[in-house]
């Protein structure tokens, strides 16, 4: 089998800056539902998306609460669904939080190597994780 080998070279990339999250989510944190995660910061022209997930035991319990918002907004509420009088979180449940920012479009960030015959693209995302907390 023959093939290129691709060494070593450098590139550039364009990564706007992480949002920062003011929300205090500490382990052993209780959040209450309606439940409003707040930041500073954030590309214009990039999504922050917040997950809500339930674990028992360890074990990923339903449900799961996530919503989207654009990082200039600062803000987004994660709420119970109008339509779902039953839709509760498990007593003893551990609740984790995770907030991604990435851009709105996949940008086309092409780049060029030396025996990359079609090229490649970057692409970016921050992940953000917080755990140990628990629901009121």
């Amino acid at each position: 089998m023959g093939g290129s080998v691709v060494g070593q070279f450098a590139g550039a990339a364009s990564i706007p800056a992480p949002i920062t999250i003011t929300t205090n989510l500490q382990p052993g944190t209780s959040v209450t539902l309606p439940f409003t995660l707040n930041w500073t910061g954030g590309a214009s022209d990039s999504l922050v998306t917040v997950q809500l997930i339930a674990h028992v035991a360890g074990q990923l319990a339903s449900p799961e609460l996530w919503a989207t918002s654009p990082a200039s907004a600062g803000t987004r509420t994660l709420a119970r669904p109008p339509t779902a009088a039953a839709y509760q979180f498990p007593q003893q449940a551990d609740i984790e939080i995770l907030v991604t920012q990435k851009p709105a479009e996949v940008p086309s960030q092409p780049f060029s190597a030396p025996g990359l015959t079609l090229g490649g693209e970057q692409v970016w995302n921050y992940v953000f994780d917080f755990k140990g907390l628990t629901i009121q």
